[in-house]
């Protein structure tokens, strides 16, 4: 990763990098060793450079592998602003999976940086043993219909109504 400098941060089990200036090289943990990157051009080849959470911040993103398209369909907003047939397609392309950078689809409604159907789903976003979203697939396309009894810690529903549609989206913790 020639050409830019880091600042290590650790933050729970893991550490990231941020992409200083002009040299940076080590590796980030947390789910294994991966190389600490500021675009998916400082990955190898095989790998894109993806970010915590949906965030596009450029320079605090770990080298992750690319994946095969599987042929599962759930639309996905990709960082450079693009909407995608899946996540495993934006990674493909070497684009990592964003939040709020992408116009929302007709018919559908954000969830996280995915967009569900609100005829057939609803939007389940898990928590963390810190209250926060679970990083890698803290966002769901549930399918409907919804549980008669929520199997969550400190559930919420919310109705969110936009794009001439209204989705729900659930939030709690796993028990």
């Amino acid at each position: 990763m020639a050409g830019h400098r880091c600042l290590w941060i650790r933050i729970g089990a893991g550490i990231i990098a941020v992409i200083l200036g002009n040299a940076c090289s080590g590796t980030a943990t947390g789910g294994g060793e991966r190389e600490a990157c500021g675009t998916s051009d400082d990955c190898p080849e095989s790998m894109f450079c993806s970010f915590e959470g949906g965030s596009c911040d450029p320079g605090v993103g770990v080298c992750s592998p690319r994946c095969e398209h599987t042929g599962v369909s759930q639309p996905t907003c990709g960082c450079d602003g693009n909407v995608y047939d899946s996540i495993c397609e934006a990674s493909s392309e070497g684009v990592a999976k964003g939040m709020d950078v992408c116009p929302t689809p007709p018919g559908l409604f954000p969830c996280g940086w995915l967009f569900c159907d609100p005829t057939v789903s609803y939007c389940l976003q898990e928590l963390g043993d810190t209250g926060e979203v679970y990083i890698e697939d803290g966002y769901t396309c549930s399918d409907l219909p919804m549980p008669d009894a929520c199997p969550y810690v400190d559930c919420t529903t919310m109705i969110v109504e936009g794009n001439g549609v209204t989705g729900t989206i659930l939030t709690g913790q796993p028990v």
